[in-house]
């Protein structure tokens, strides 16, 4: 018998190492259940993840078009869930048990693959390090299945040991069982996690290469196909498709996740590279220094020889690691802290040969001690770091299910339409009643607010160019779990909503958005039916583009301008009522990213800025005093007829000028008063100066006949009667004739002009106050 286990004979020594033997199975076991028991002390209390509420409604019922789960489908994983939870009767719960079994027994086989490696030492250490690592803590303790596919993994692993050592004995039925028992259990694990599929096929061709037996073919093959048809059968009957269904179903829904199209670049090696660092903290620095230096010392004193069985395992744990972090990196690029559950075993591993080698090469007690107290205290060090955030994790709630909670609590008996992009499936399990939910990128929530009574709409992400009523945000430690650690909720009052872009859009910039070249939104007129858009504007890069405004499913634009590089406003009247209706901006000049034009590194297509834009009248209170500098003035007043407002106000520059008014209250039955500060081009003593007639909605309401060219105050009553209940007042200012400075000699202007505008006011006329100026 070797010394380091209890199994003997030519078959004991098939990895350079003994298999484990009773002593280890009890180590073993003694770990799984330490690991059980504080997982489950630490087990979330919520569905920490988007991906945790889809593995919770497809307990229910399976859907890969609704995400119950999500593609590629998890159906193992589902079905292992399902089991729990028929005692459990709890989804989050059974759940979360599932991950705390899972992990606490990936513990021990890691323990046993090390002791399959080298020995003892090598299993301790590597289990350890696991057990100290937080990443791993996490994933034993949330609704996730990151960790679930790992005792399978070292389960089918080991158990191939198992049957390259009964192949070796001899042709038995045990080592067959045992072949497909291997290929059955990383199927299985196929199920679980697909994207581990590759990991698990290159698993079982190394374990067949192994055993160079073809006998070993037939066993892990024929076990593989009862380990796949296991879960895939049963997941096609429930869903009702055949393979070829499945499969074009699933590429389809992947292929439509964004997660599929991020690349790997600089900046995300970069944030996975840190976010390896936090996780780990200094036990991963130490862990890892200390064993490179094992390792050279070791070689030099040839005390550990570098033997070639475990040169092969180093290289394929090395191998597996890398898979696991690439898939992590493809198939998780916002959450890269994930990216070290499925290499934190394999690394674990690797830096834990090294002890071993090192530890049989050590002759005296005193050293064999101090390596093992030097080994421990770093191990204790990470176990506490990780049971800090395990037992922070389970303290905090997910802060998109605060957002849901803040909506009940808060919200209680209001009419609420709550869309939601990255919070929905969250909002979707923890919303109360009262809320209705839409999700962010059906575009199908603009109509949706025509069909209740909505008083407030709220949103997890904000609606460029318009302010909330409120925002409110709740976050938590992303070293806690990476994904979902801020929301931020908007809260908008729909009485005031009327104009909303939210697809070919960028998040909001200190002074706006920009477009890219054809971006969709939701309009709808004002209280009073006004439909009038007011949209400053300008292109991107100072291109001169046109811009086009759709309204419905109309294929000509209701409105086109040509916009530059100097911001502008544009305005338009738009066909719209009171019903919410699609509104699309589109430039047929395309966009360009900063990137392109060799300007910036920015690789954001860009069209058009968008600073402000506003759908409705610019409704006026009676007696506010309206400016027309150019400081001050609102461009939507002056209509026709006015040349460019100046530091003092404004001129018209045709005969008749127009102002145009939306008052805010009605004022039929009473007797107003309108004011006006203006001058007209008079050389003082002429004959025959200008005429100022002012007409309110075409009926005229005085006149005026300077004797000199200086700002006078004029006022004139103004009857209520002809304004109508829409509040329209369309003021025009007509002045025979018209002159150009020039031509009076009061200096170089040749523009023909009329009257000089400074301010109007409209207000309550006080009683027998006279009907013009003195």
């Amino acid at each position: 018998m070797s010394a380091q286990g209890e199994a003997s004979g030519p078959a004991s020594s098939v990895v350079g190492c003994d298999v484990p033997g009773r002593t280890d199975v009890a180590v073993a076991s003694l770990l799984t259940i330490v690991s059980g028991l504080f997982f489950g002390l630490h087990r979330s209390r919520w569905l920490d993840d988007w991906d945790s509420v889809q593995f919770a409604l497809a307990l229910e019922r399976l859907s890969l078009t609704e995400h119950r789960p999500h593609p590629p489908g998890y159906f193992a994983y589902v079905f292992m869930a399902r089991g729990i939870d028929v005692l459990a009767d709890d989804p989050q719960l059974s759940l979360t048990t599932l991950s705390i079994v899972a992990g606490a027994l990936t513990i021990g086989l890691l323990y046993l693959t090390g002791r399959v490696v080298r020995d003892r030492t090598t299993g301790l250490v590597a289990a350890g390090m696991l057990f100290a690592t937080p990443a791993f803590t996490k994933g034993s303790v949330v609704a996730m299945s990151d960790v679930v596919v790992l005792p399978f993994f070292f389960g089918a692993l080991l158990l191939g040991v198992l049957a390259r050592r009964a192949l070796v004995a001899g042709p038995r039925p045990r080592a067959l069982l045992l072949l497909v028992a291997t290929g059955g259990l990383a199927a299985w694990g196929a199920g679980v996690r697909p994207q581990w599929s590759l990991h698990l096929a290159l698993l079982l061709l190394g374990l067949a290469i192994w055993c160079r037996a073809p006998r070993a073919w037939l066993g892990l093959g024929l076990g593989g196909a009862l380990g796949l048809g296991a879960w895939l059968l049963p997941a096609l009957r429930e869903l009702e498709m055949g393979v070829g269904g499945y499969l074009r179903s699933g590429a389809q829904q992947y292929g439509a996740h964004p997660s599929t199209r991020a690349k790997l670049s600089a900046d995300h090696l970069g944030e996975y590279l840190a976010s390896w660092v936090l996780e780990w903290e200094l036990v991963f620095a130490l862990f890892a220094s200390a064993s490179l230096l094992l390792l050279v010392l070791g070689a030099a004193r040839r005390r550990a020889p570098w033997t070639r069985a475990v040169g092969i395992w180093s290289i394929g744990a090395l191998v597996l690691a890398l898979l696991g972090v690439a898939e992590a990196l493809w198939l998780h690029p916002l959450a890269f802290r994930r990216a070290l559950l499925p290499a934190a075993p394999f690394v674990a591993l690797l830096l834990a040969i090294p002890y071993g080698l090192f530890h049989a090469g050590l002759r005296g007690a005193g050293a064999r001690a101090a390596m093992a107290g030097a080994c421990g205290a770093m191990l204790v060090l990470g176990i506490a770091g990780a049971q800090a955030r395990a037992r922070q994790l389970d303290r905090s709630r997910p802060p998109p299910v605060d957002a849901a909670r803040f909506v009940a609590e808060q919200l209680e008996g209001e009419r609420v339409l709550v869309v939601a992009g990255m919070s929905f499936r969250h909002f979707q399990h923890y919303l109360p009643p009262h809320a209705d939910l839409q999700w962010r990128d059906s575009f199908a929530w603009g109509p949706s607010l025509d069909r209740g009574d909505y008083s407030v709409l709220v949103t997890d992400w904000p609606l460029d160019g318009l302010e909330p009523s409120r925002s409110v945000r709740f976050e938590r430690s992303p070293l806690l779990y990476a994904k979902h650690h801020r929301v931020t909720l908007y809260t908008y009052e729909l009485a005031d909503l009327r104009f909303v872009l939210d697809e070919g859009i960028f998040y909001r910039e200190r002074w706006g958005f920009w477009t890219t070249d054809e971006a969709r939104g939701w309009a709808r007129a004002d209280a009073r039916g006004s439909g009038r858009l007011a949209l400053s504007v300008h292109s991107a890069f100072g291109t001169q583009r046109t811009l086009e405004l759709s309204v419905g499913d109309a294929s000509e634009p209701v409105a086109t301008a040509q916009v530059g590089g100097e911001r502008q406003t544009l305005e338009a009247s738009l066909p719209l009522g009171r019903q919410w209706q699609p509104v699309t901006l589109f430039t047929a000049q395309g966009c360009e990213s900063g990137k392109a034009r060799g300007v910036s590194g920015d690789q954001r297509c860009l069209a058009f800025a968008i600073h402000e834009a506003k759908v409705g009248a610019e409704y006026y209170a009676l007696g506010d005093t309206l400016h027309f500098d150019a400081n001050r003035v609102v461009r939507e007043q002056l209509r026709q007829g006015w040349s460019a407002p100046e530091d003092w106000g404004v001129w018209s520059d045709e005969g008749s000028a127009v102002l145009a008014l939306v008052l805010a209250e009605p004022v039929s039955d009473e007797v107003l008063r309108l004011e006006l500060e203006a001058r007209l081009l008079v050389l003082a003593g002429e004959p025959a100066p200008p005429t100022l007639e002012v007409l309110a909605n075409g009926a005229t309401i005085g006149r005026w006949t300077p004797d000199d060219g200086s700002f006078h105050e004029l006022r004139w009553a103004l009857p209520g009667s002809l304004i109508p209940k829409s509040g329209r007042l369309e003021l025009v200012l007509r002045v025979t004739p018209m002159r150009t400075p020039a031509e009076l000699d009061l200096g170089q202007d040749l523009r023909t002009l009329g009257v000089g505008l400074r301010s109007v006011r409209v207000s309550p006329k006080d009683a027998d106050e006279p009907a013009a100026p003195p």
